[in-house]
């Protein structure tokens, strides 16, 4: 068996014993909405069915949620640009380096073409106009369609301090109470991994290539 990352690139010649990811990247599939729940239940212990633990639940589920959503906003535009730069390169013979927008802390609140095209030397010509169908296509569902590694790095720390802040004895964020937690802070993207999203095309894939 066989997987590889969406990414933008075009992977209609890719065989159907290789399986390519539905969202960009696995790690998007860290941080869909009931991905998260599960990561609330498996490492903190709280769920939104128990009705003790209901408020909490609420408090941080909606805190993750909106922080990711936020991250959204702030790294979109700049996303659309970087994923027409691949798209129309792959079409052509031009080899982009993007290197300079591999970070988060990067391209957070661009929102110009200039900059990007300061940052990225012989980038593509890209019109306001394609950006803003881009951003159309990725509102679609951007936490699969968003570069998964852009919501690793800016949500890892948002994770680690709603776990360090579970375990407190006191002067809690978002915790009533203190809560034992069961998770490595030193690799949350280990714990993440744990309670991700398995999409239903994975399951037939690994099925198929089983009775094989």
């Amino acid at each position: 068996m066989y997987f590889i990352d969406r990414d933008y690139d075009n992977n209609e010649n890719i065989p159907d014993s290789i399986y390519v990811t539905s969202s960009y990247s696995i790690e998007n599939n860290y941080f869909t909405n009931s991905a998260i729940k599960r990561i609330l239940i498996g490492v903190i212990g709280i769920s939104e069915e128990n009705e003790y633990d209901n408020l909490d639940f609420k408090v941080v589920y909606n805190h993750i949620t909106s922080r990711r959503d936020k991250i959204i906003e702030e790294i979109i535009y700049a996303n659309a640009w970087y994923s027409l730069q691949i798209k129309k390169s792959k079409q052509g013979i031009e080899h982009i380096q993007m290197s300079n927008l591999k970070e988060y802390s990067t391209i957070k609140n661009i929102c110009q073409i200039e900059v990007l095209e300061k940052l990225v030397k012989n980038s593509l010509e890209i019109k306001e106009s394609e950006i803003n169908k881009e951003i159309e296509n990725l509102r679609l569902n951007p936490v699969s369609k968003i570069r998964g590694k852009y919501f690793t790095q800016a949500l890892t720390p948002v994770f680690r301090d709603v776990f360090q802040d579970a375990g407190k004895k006191c002067n809690r964020k978002y915790f009533s109470k203190k809560r034992k937690i069961h998770a490595n802070l030193y690799d949350i993207i280990s714990e993440l991994s744990a309670y991700a999203d398995t999409p239903p095309e994975l399951i037939s894939y690994i099925r198929e290539r089983l009775s094989v």
